[in-house]
This record gives structure tokens, sequence and C-alpha cells, in this order.
């Protein structure tokens, strides 16, 4: 699936400064855009971005996307641990407009739901609620199991992250981050969404920029 109902993008730059060359990307959205190809990105579009004060219009990831990346540090209230246990009872109702119902109460609760119906088991449930679960769970998994996996370890991914609006979503890219490039990062999560755009531009830059080295 999509992380942004977008239309199809496809830039087509020309460098005409030496030694010259021709860019075409493609993908199905800005976000893969970044994703896909992030050096071609980093390189010849940031840089028209910055000009045009837009940094960071490629940066800002699908909160579907990130909790599907980070769903460990999500945690529920009792409050809708309890609200989404009656529903997973009506989903298995005799009425039919009760089960049907019972489905637009959670697609009404949204991801929430969706990520603790995600960790809970399923032994006791009828097939009729494993069912409708499953169909309500997969309208926030955006990409497959594989590439959030990939994604995890995807240095220009956790960075998109900071700008996140969760906080429990930017912490743990944040930490991640350190984890994958194996060195402490400086990063204020506290900051507001234009710094944290601005910051993570910078952190970007710094992170690709080849190390110096002394003569």
């Amino acid at each position: 699936g999509r992380p942004i109902d977008q239309p199809h993008v496809t830039p087509d730059a020309q460098i005409t400064s030496p030694p010259g060359t021709t860019i075409k990307l493609s993908a199905d959205n800005v976000v893969a855009l970044r994703r896909e190809h992030p050096e071609e990105i980093a390189r010849y579009v940031d840089p028209i971005l910055t000009t045009l004060q837009l940094d960071g219009l490629l940066a800002r990831v699908d909160p579907r996307l990130a909790w599907q990346v980070f769903p460990e540090v999500y945690h529920p209230t009792a409050a809708l641990e309890q609200q989404v246990k009656s529903i997973i009872a009506q989903l298995d109702a005799d009425s039919f407009p009760k089960r049907e119902a019972a489905s637009s109460a959670l697609d009404k609760l949204g991801q929430p739901a969706a990520l603790l119906l995600a960790k809970q088991g399923r032994t006791s449930l009828s097939t009729e609620q494993k069912q409708r679960i499953d169909a309500f769970i997969a309208k926030y998994r955006t990409v497959s199991t594989a590439e959030a996996a990939r994604l995890k370890n995807d240095p220009s991914f956790l960075i998109d992250c900071l700008s996140c609006d969760e906080l429990p979503l930017r912490t743990a890219a944040l930490h991640q981050l350190e984890k994958v490039l194996d060195k402490p990062i400086s990063f204020d999560l506290s900051a507001d969404l234009e710094h944290r755009l601005m910051n993570a531009t910078a952190l970007r830059r710094k992170l690709e920029s080849p190390p110096t080295t002394n003569p």
C-alpha cells in the first residue's frame, strides 16, 4: 500500500553544469520518493527545496507507517482496552447489522485500536471476529512486514520520523538511529515542528557529508 494517498510522482531534472547529467526518478508518492532514492533526493532535490524555503517537504512520514515500524512504543489506556473488548464481543453477534456496527465502531477508534489489536492473542476468537479484525488492521498496514523491518534500520527514514507529531515515535526513531549509526545523536525532540524539520535537514546533511581527514 501507499504510505500517503498521493498521485504517482516522477521528477525529471537536467543538470547543465559540468559534468552534466539527467535525473529521472519515480515513486508512488513523495514519501516513497525519498525512501527509495535518498542519495538523489539529498543531492539534487533538497537544495532546490532549501532555496524555496520548503525544507522538510519530503520528510513528513505517514503516522500509519511510523506506527507500523514502531508498534512496540504504543501503550493503550485501560479505557481503550475495555472499549475494544466490548466491540470485539459484538463482532460475533448473531445479528449482521450488529456485527457491521461493531466494525464501524472500530473504524471510529482508528489506529490506536489497530495497534492494540495487533498485539492481542486470538485463540479464543471466532473466525468471524478474526476476519473482521484482520480487515480492520489491514487499513493501517501500509508496507509489508519485511519493508517495515528494513525501514527500522534505514537512517534516512529514521531521520524523517523525527518530524512525527507523536513524541513516542520521535523518541523511538532517535534511539534507533543512534543504534544503527552506533553513536550518540544530538537532537531536540521537544522543539516545534518547524525547528525539528530544519534540524532534521541539517542532521541529514551532516550524516551524508564525507568525513574530513587531517592532512
